[in-house]
């Protein structure tokens, strides 16, 4: 079994949300769109929860507001969309490690 990380191409949406979103307080649950399934909270994936977000699940810089990259943008949503709900729960814990 692999090691579940986040791509580096990535990391630099993990900071913004790092930063700017509070760890959610409930596990993120899987939603199946036709052939796009993803964990989401409601209709929001972790991008989705940023303050300045335009959309639920960004897709674009402009969407999240957070980046001016696309390509990080990009790298974190598939990454994001790529997980299981198991996954997705681990996954919590490297965009918001929970302090000890």
């Amino acid at each position: 079994m692999t090691k579940l990380t986040i791509p580096v191409e990535a990391m630099p949406v993990v900071e913004v949300l790092r930063r700017d979103v509070p760890r959610p307080k409930e596990l993120p649950k899987s939603v199946g769109w036709l052939a796009w399934p993803s964990c989401r909270w409601g209709e929001k994936c972790p991008m989705g929860l940023h303050p300045s977000a335009k959309r639920d699940y960004p897709l674009s810089s402009w969407g999240f507001g957070g980046m001016e990259s696309d390509e990080n943008v990009t790298h974190f949503w598939r990454w994001w969309d790529s997980l299981t709900e198991p996954q997705a729960h681990k996954a919590m814990d490297l965009i918001w490690p929970v302090q000890a």
